[in-house]
């Protein structure tokens, strides 16, 4: 009976470590330095373009459309999720223009890379991969 309880404690605890760890925001393991590229494949050109890894940020600025702009030599802690955000068309500071924000989730490949690329597609959704 004691056996039982310590076994069904163990199960418990074991649970607890694993959904902590699952839904942390802890960096994986990562190159020493890397690059990060923000592409343009919107069909329309973007302005006050940036990538945000929590409190680490990559500005690009205006990124025409089937531009990209390769920024690095970063060492900063590659998180699980990040942030791209943009202004769809030209800046004007006379109109309120909406800042368009889009989270993405980072699996980092098996193999080594040196850039992590982020692509603003047609429907303005991100897609990561690796260089």
């Amino acid at each position: 009976m004691i056996m039982k309880k310590i076994l069904m404690m163990v199960k418990v605890l074991l649970g607890c470590l694993v959904t902590a760890c699952g839904s942390s925001t802890v960096a994986f393991t990562q190159p020493k330095d890397y690059q990060v590229k923000i592409v343009n494949h919107s069909g329309i050109e973007l302005d006050d373009v940036e990538a945000r890894m929590g409190k680490h940020v990559v500005s690009v600025g205006i990124l025409p459309h089937g531009i990209d702009k390769t920024h690095g030599d970063f060492n900063h802690p590659i998180l699980k999720e990040a942030t791209v955000s943009f202004i769809k068309g030209e800046f004007d500071p006379d109109k309120k223009q909406p800042i368009h924000t889009r989270k993405t989730l980072i699996k980092l490949p098996e193999k080594g890379f040196k850039t992590i690329v982020y692509t603003i597609n047609k429907d303005f959704q991100i897609d990561v991969s690796f260089e």
